[in-house]
C-alpha cells in the first residue's frame, strides 16, 4: 500500500522528504492557480501575495495585464518562501 497523505508521510523518518516534496509541489500548484486567478480574485490576490511573501511575486499588479516578464519569473518559480501563519483569504459567507 502507497501512503499519499503528505501529513502520514510527514511523521515517519523514511518518507518525511517525499512528504516535503509532495507539499512543496502543492504549494507549487497553488501558487500558479493564484496568479491565474489575479485578476478575478483582485482583494484575495493581495492577501496571496502576502502568503506567498516573495518579492517579485508581491510585485504582480492584478489590475493589468500580467504579460510580462515577472509574472513568467513567479510562474516559473520552483522554490519559494511560505509565511506559514496565513490570515484568512476570504471569510465564511453566513446567511
Amino acid at each position: 500500500m502507497t501512503i499519499t497523505e503528505p501529513w502520514s508521510k510527514y511523521k515517519n523518518e523514511e518518507t518525511k522528504s517525499e512528504a516535503l516534496a509532495d507539499l512543496q509541489f502543492l504549494l507549487y500548484i497553488v501558487k500558479n492557480i493564484a496568479l491565474f486567478s489575479a485578476p478575478i480574485l483582485v482583494n484575495g490576490f493581495k492577501k496571496i501575495q502576502g502568503i506567498f511573501g516573495n518579492e517579485e511575486f508581491s510585485e504582480i499588479d492584478s489590475t493589468v495585464n500580467n504579460a510580462d516578464n515577472n509574472f513568467k519569473i513567479v510562474f516559473d518559480m520552483e522554490e519559494f518562501p511560505v509565511n506559514l501563519n496565513p490570515s484568512i483569504i476570504y471569510k465564511k459567507k453566513e446567511e
